[in-house]
């Protein structure tokens, strides 16, 4: 069985595509921190030997996400940097990523590791079908991290349940369907932009999975595809 993210963009919005998969049977009660923090000061003497974070701003995939920021997500993202490279530039100059829990620290990993933008979901809190449009005068919605829901702006890219929007896309989470230690079917995404080939992102979702089996173990069970149909 294949999970679709179902498109309702416009059809002069620039195409792009998302992948990914359902995990399931993942345990993260025998979770090595320590393995974990090792991990990510190799990743910072690895990204330190690779380029500077000069180097890091004309790299085309950040650039990618960074003019995606700017011309539909609405975000300058010189001062909100998007999630990739806000976790990359955090590796490098401190030599941390943030410590939320075992699934999510294990795909962030991946994220630095390749420089693109993921998302994780818990799927048994998404209700009816997933889809991917603009958002419309009047929606509400709260991320990860705020504390009560927001008015938001309309014509922002969004991926929605039959409950409300799970995601302003690439940029923030909801804080009703975010993973947490209850978890035990993730739905994760490699979540592209354009510019950004699809072999880019089929190599970074092995790289997540991986990350997250090494980790915590977990066996993928379907894959989740972006049906790129477009109004007209």
């Amino acid at each position: 069985m294949t999970i679709y993210i179902e498109n309702q963009l416009p059809a002069d919005y620039p195409e792009f595509t998302i992948i990914g998969v359902l995990i399931k049977s993942f345990d993260i009660t025998n979770y090595n921190h320590e393995k974990w923090e090792q991990e990510v000061q190799k990743l910072q003497t690895r990204l330190k030997n690779l380029y500077s974070l000069n180097d890091l701003t004309n790299d085309p995939i950040i650039q990618a996400y960074r003019q995606f920021y700017w011309k539909y997500v609405k975000v300058d993202p010189t001062k909100i940097r998007p999630a990739s490279e806000a976790l990359i530039r955090r590796v490098y100059r401190r030599g941390v990523l943030p410590n939320i829990n075992p699934v999510v620290n294990a795909y962030n990993l991946a994220s630095v590791e390749t420089k693109i933008a993921m998302c994780a979901y818990d799927f048994d809190k998404i209700e009816g079908t997933l889809v991917f449009r603009l958002s419309q005068e009047n929606e509400t919605f709260k991320g990860i991290g705020w504390d009560k829901e927001k008015n938001i702006s309309s014509n922002l890219p969004i991926i929605s349940d039959d409950k409300g929007i799970v995601s302003i896309y690439p940029y923030r989470d909801s804080d009703r369907s975010k993973v947490t230690e209850s978890t035990t079917t993730l739905m994760l995404t490699v979540d592209g932009v354009p510019e950004i080939s699809l072999n880019t992102l089929e190599y970074a979702l092995k790289k997540a999975i991986n990350r997250i089996q090494t980790f915590c173990g977990g066996n993928v069970i379907e894959k989740v595809i972006f049906e790129n149909k477009r109004q007209t």
